[in-house]
């Protein structure tokens, strides 16, 4: 496994309640460092008690202008610092390839 960066960000699976996950990046320079969500455009991890891959996208902001533009709620992303972020949830995914 290469290297990567951590992102402090604490929380529970969106699929099982398992607790604090720990989210990781290769979006900056691989140091092994400490990031803010906001300082990156994607980051993801792993939930060890049920399989699933939970990832972050960063949206773009000109699509976050024009969805506020048109009066769309927002509700359904995540919002770290000035950025709005879509998480993917991929179920079961295990190692083994189930």
């Amino acid at each position: 496994m290469g290297m990567y960066d951590s992102i402090d960000l604490k929380m529970d699976c969106p699929q099982c309640g398992a607790k604090y996950l720990d989210f990781q990046t290769k979006d900056a320079g691989n140091c092994l460092d400490m990031l803010q969500p906001e300082e990156v455009e994607n980051f993801y991890t792993s939930c060890e008690d049920c399989g699933s891959w939970i990832r972050f996208n960063r949206l773009d902001q000109d699509l976050v202008h024009h969805f506020l533009v048109r009066g769309k709620d927002l509700h359904e992303y995540w919002h770290f610092g000035e950025y709005y972020y879509r998480c993917q949830i991929s179920y079961n995914v295990s190692p083994e390839g189930g």
